[in-house]
């Protein structure tokens, strides 16, 4: 049981971070429409982040590898790291 449960969770884990990915695209899409305000720190560096591997949606496209891309950046927490970076030091 135990073997199953484990197994079952890094498939939940995984949908976890492409439903959090749809949710940052999105975000990042809703503050660059907000031009010419500018986000917090954090939020300027997690897009950032987000663009150096992923173009703004401006054409037609598949958005399953753009999804699969920024999955892969929460999963191995860089996307994280970016903005906590950013956010150092400030209170």
């Amino acid at each position: 049981m135990g073997w199953g449960a484990g197994r079952k969770l890094g498939e939940v884990l995984g949908n976890a971070a492409r439903v959090l990915a749809v949710e940052v695209l999105c975000a990042c899409a809703g503050i660059e429409s907000r031009r010419p305000l500018s986000p917090a720190p954090g939020t300027g560096a997690a897009l950032a982040r987000v663009r150096e591997v992923v173009a703004p949606l401006g054409d037609d496209r598949p958005p399953a590898p753009d999804i699969e891309a920024v999955a892969e950046m929460i999963e191995d927490g860089s996307l994280v790291r970016a903005a906590a970076s950013a956010t150092d030091g400030v209170r």
